[in-house]
């Protein structure tokens, strides 16, 4: 419990200045102790008389030197308040003798200051009693006319009443310095307080701080989740070891579907499974090799040694199947898994990162594939994905998509009521797959930017495109989870709005799934902004992601899009048709409209016919045309 007050302040200077005093009083008291027991010696040997004073004597000289046998275990502020009356008696003592009259004096005034500066103020006040004590005594004497005690008094040939006056004003002197001093002291004690309130402060603050870059620097270097390592670890220590011919092997691991975890028992039990997940891979170590957490469910893991392919993936699935058997959840944990060994162009820790991360998006991207460890075709094929990657970028940045449309067609009536915009990039005279170019888009942040682009293209052909189908058109544009919750996505509707003067309601947004990944309050807030500016929202491939009854009746939507993954098994199954149907059934109850897309062929048609959706888009009807298609179609028609 910390001190308050005087307390504080009485700690703080008077115990640590008596302690400091202790080897001082123990050299007083045994040489007080010696100097009694010669005293009384020397009174017993030369004057019967004064047995009493000697009696004194061995009485102080025995207890000083017990004191001092025993001084470690006697607190110092008792041996300062016996020095002190020792001093006060003797000085009393040798006042009234012939010869040690002025010592008697200095010995009496040393005790006054002592207790002045160290002891209390009641502790002066006792020696002043005292010394008017004794001055009350001698002047009885001289009242009573003790002619023996005066005579022997006056043998130094002092006045009597001279040491009345003394024993008097030292009495005054001293009260008047113990008051004096008692209101220094206090002063004292205010601000030796006050700074020692300070100083806890700092003492607190400075271990406050300690204990805060502790945990920085435990942070900067380890996950605070799984208390595993983190790339900057990493960073650190590989690029250490890789100085000079090192080798080594790096893996990537990435938990695949770790969202449907989070989705499934919440993401308190999320966190539980990657703490038990980080301790599973500690013990698994026990130091051979590192292990780190990467943070986005991703797994580190370096090896000091090259190992081969074959070797590498039997050790994941040997770890993988202990792990899944040691699991406390029900859950089918599972991932994508890149191994990297260090070329000779691998320097630091950061090339074979980047390496294995570039590879990891690759392979999410090739169906039915989960491990690949990097070799020389490997290399080949990661240094064609660069050139693809910096020619997407350099094609956002320069314009150089295109947009095509492809229709959208009313089956009952046999007449276009909608356009989809689709962005399409040549390369070497040859169309790059949407399948490759989005996810590029999406991984390296660029959809903004990208998204943006496409916007301000299709608002400027609008105007043409009306004059073309008529006013009673759609345009569907798709935008990405990530533009959506981009701060300056509605900014932008709005600026192109005005910019292209072009009503919001021929325009249609085309969300995905993945929205309801994100943060889905916020995602409806965003969207129901979109929708009272006028704009028409759909959400596309309806019933292949993360669809939930709930979110549908809470997402502001008035279209859905059937999936292509259904249409094409239309005719040949049963539970699909009867999957469709029941979109359909809701959607209509809800007020949605619906669209199926990827219509091929005709007898497609006719089950969506005989199901109840009227509006259909596919290779069927029409293949996606850029603008200057219909340009040439218009004029044609027109001849």
């Amino acid at each position: 419990m910390e001190l308050e007050g005087k307390y504080l302040y009485k700690n703080l200077y008077d115990y640590d200045m008596i302690k400091k005093m202790d080897p001082f009083i123990n050299k007083l008291l045994l040489i007080g102790g010696v100097i009694s027991l010669i005293g009384g010696l020397y009174v017993l040997y030369f004057s019967e008389s004064l047995l009493v004073f000697a009696i004194i004597d061995f009485f102080i000289a025995c207890l000083s030197i017990v004191m001092f046998l025993y001084r470690k275990s006697i607190k110092t502020i008792i041996k300062l308040i016996s020095v002190v009356f020792v001093l006060l008696i003797y000085g009393i003592y040798a006042f009234q003798y012939q010869g040690i009259y002025g010592t008697g004096i200095y010995m009496i005034l040393t005790s006054i200051v002592l207790s002045s500066v160290f002891l209390n103020i009641r502790v002066g006040i006792c020696i002043s009693v005292i010394c008017s004590f004794h001055g009350f005594y001698i002047l009885s004497k001289i009242i009573s006319r003790d002619l023996v005690y005066l005579e022997n008094l006056t043998k130094s040939n002092q006045i009597v009443v001279s040491y009345v006056l003394v024993y008097f004003g030292i009495a005054i002197v001293s009260i008047a310095m113990f008051v004096a001093l008692d209101a220094i002291k206090k002063h004292l004690y205010d601000n030796i307080g006050a700074l020692n309130t300070q100083m806890t402060k700092l003492e607190t603050t400075n271990k406050e701080l300690v204990e805060k870059n502790k945990e920085i620097e435990y942070l900067a270097y380890y996950n605070k989740l799984t208390n595993l390592p983190n790339i900057a670890y990493f960073r650190n220590v590989v690029d250490e070891y890789l100085i000079g011919d090192a080798h080594g092997t790096f893996g990537l691991i990435d938990c695949k579907e770790f969202y449907k975890f989070n989705a499934f028992y919440g993401m308190d039990k999320g966190d539980e499974l990657l703490a038990y997940l980080g301790d599973w891979l500690k013990k698994l170590v026990l130091g051979k090799y590192i292990v780190g957490y990467f943070g986005n469910n991703t797994i580190g893991v370096w090896i000091n040694t090259e190992v081969d392919s074959a070797s590498f993936e039997d050790s994941y699935q040997v770890n993988l199947k202990l792990l899944q058997e040691s699991l406390p959840f029900n859950f089918n944990l599972d991932a994508y898994v890149v191994g990297v060994t260090r070329s000779n162009k691998m320097n630091t820790f950061d090339d074979i990162y980047n390496v294995a991360v570039k590879a990891m998006k690759m392979l999410k991207r090739e169906k039915g594939h989960q491990y690949v460890f990097i070799d020389s075709d490997y290399y080949k094929a990661l240094s064609d994905h660069n050139i693809i990657e910096s020619y997407i970028k350099d094609s956002i940045d320069k314009s150089k998509f295109e947009i095509y449309y492809q229709e959208k067609v009313d089956i009952t009536r046999n007449r276009v009521v909608g356009l989809e915009a689709l962005s399409r990039l040549k390369k070497d005279n040859y169309f790059l797959s949407p399948n490759m170019f989005i996810p590029i888009i999406e991984e390296n942040n660029w959809s903004m930017d990208f998204g943006q682009r496409t916007i301000e293209r299709v608002f400027k052909d609008i105007p043409e495109i009306l004059k073309i189908y008529g006013n009673d058109l759609l345009v569907s544009i798709n935008v990405s989870p990530q533009q959506i919750s981009h701060p300056s996505f509605i900014e932008t509707l709005e600026r192109s709005i005005e910019e292209y003067d072009v009503e919001a309601k021929f325009i249609e947004l085309e969300i995905t799934e993945n929205i309801l990944l994100m943060d889905i309050e916020r995602s409806i807030s965003i969207l129901n902004a979109v929708k009272d500016m006028g704009f028409i929202i759909s959400i596309d491939d309806f019933g292949t992601g993360y669809s939930s009854m709930k979110y549908i009746t809470e997402l502001p939507l008035d279209v859905i899009k059937i999936d292509k993954s259904f249409v094409g098994k239309l005719s040949s199954c049963n539970k699909t048709k009867a999957i469709v149907k029941s979109i359909i059934d809701i959607s209509k109850a809800l007020n949605i409209s619906i669209v199926a897309e990827g219509v091929e062929y005709e007898h497609q048609v006719d089950v969506l016919k005989e199901l109840g959706c009227p509006i259909a888009q596919g290779y069927y009807f029409s293949v996606p045309k850029p603008m200057r298609a219909f340009d040439k179609d218009r004029r044609s028609n027109a001849e």
